[in-house]
């Protein structure tokens, strides 16, 4: 997700610990998600949640280029689950930690200034609607993400297509951001890394 500035307006909030430590209740996140608009198109994809974890990458494509990458992990930290956010494979990551867990609806928060505060809701009419909110130069500001359901590859796809070419050229030319892991002892491409592996 790209942080672009919408004026609104943020409340904080508080809520139990007992309701942030099962990593299944996010599992309305998870699949290949999509939105076109202004001339870019923007797709993530979530894992279903497994061994405590889910993983999550995004990429926006404009005039036929990628121009933003996301890598996420998700997992429990200190008696909350937490979402570590890297830009751009950048060395560091940001951690939202989840801090409202309501239905279909979760609430992540940083504790910086910007982003300070992201929402995953999935919607009646089956969209994923994302959220990031914060302060920027004295102003509130948000930036929304109504993904629909896209349409992941098939496994068979994938695996024929990396037969073929390299697994990072496989990956890249796929239309969501699903990895897989191959036979033991073979290449398969990792989504949060961003990089092959070997078995």
């Amino acid at each position: 997700m790209k942080l672009f500035p919408v004026v609104i307006w943020f409340a904080a909030i508080n809520v139990r610990g007992s309701d942030l430590k099962d990593i299944n209740q996010l599992s309305f996140m998870a699949g290949c998600w999509a939105l076109t608009e202004q001339g870019s198109t923007t797709e993530e994809y979530w894992t279903q949640p497994s061994g405590g974890t889910m993983m999550g990458l995004s990429r926006t494509v404009a005039g036929g280029k990628t121009v933003f990458t996301e890598y996420i992990q998700m997992r429990e930290q200190d008696g909350a689950l937490t979402m570590f956010v890297q830009l751009k494979m950048a060395e560091k990551s940001t951690a939202f930690r989840l801090t409202k867990l309501e239905g279909q609806e979760a609430t992540f928060t940083t504790g910086l200034a910007w982003p300070r505060q992201l929402v995953y809701k999935l919607r009646t009419d089956g969209t994923l609607y994302a959220k990031i909110e914060g302060n920027q130069n004295g102003k509130e500001v948000a930036q929304e993400f109504p993904y629909r359901k896209a349409k992941c590859p098939q496994r068979s796809a994938l695996r024929e297509t990396s037969r073929r070419r390299s697994p990072v050229a496989a990956f890249a030319d796929s239309n969501s951001a699903k990895g897989h892991r191959r036979a033991s002892g073979r290449t398969w491409f990792h989504p949060a890394l961003g990089r092959p592996c070997v078995n």
